[in-house]
């Protein structure tokens, strides 16, 4: 499955109105937050295909995972994150980070999260919060 693909099979969940969106993520924010991982995890899953901060929110729910102890699934879903010199968003350096950490590597997640602070200044501090907030630092 992509982040942000409608699957071809019926939707696990509806699609939800923006209102409904904007109630969700705050719902998902706080669950997360509060390190209920399993609740942020479906609530993030439910506004993923209308989010406009796909990879953000993918970002969150991979966190989610790994936080969960589902660690083949959240490595699965890194794969999905872009890593190359054309990423558009930090979230593959991120979820490199995330694993690094998560496998004692420190110094590795430090390297990857401050190249990705270097080439995306504007967008990093939204994944640095999701790490902080999910007991992950570099």
């Amino acid at each position: 499955m992509q982040l942000g693909k409608v699957p071809d099979k019926a939707l696990e969940y509806p699609l939800p109105s923006a209102t409904d969106s904007a109630r969700m993520e705050s719902e998902a924010e706080a669950e997360f937050q509060a390190g209920n991982f399993a609740a942020a995890e479906r609530n993030f899953r439910k506004i993923l295909p209308t989010t406009h901060f796909r990879a953000l929110v993918g970002f969150q729910i991979f966190l989610c995972l790994l936080k969960q102890g589902k660690t083949a699934e959240a490595e699965l879903l890194a794969r999905n994150f872009p890593t190359s010199a054309a990423a558009k968003n930090p979230s593959g350096s991120y979820a490199l980070a995330a694993i690094a950490l998560s496998q004692g590597r420190s110094d590795d997640a430090l390297q990857l999260v401050e190249n990705a602070r270097r080439r995306f200044p504007l967008t990093s501090p939204l994944y640095d919060k999701a790490l902080s907030e999910a007991s992950l630092k570099p």
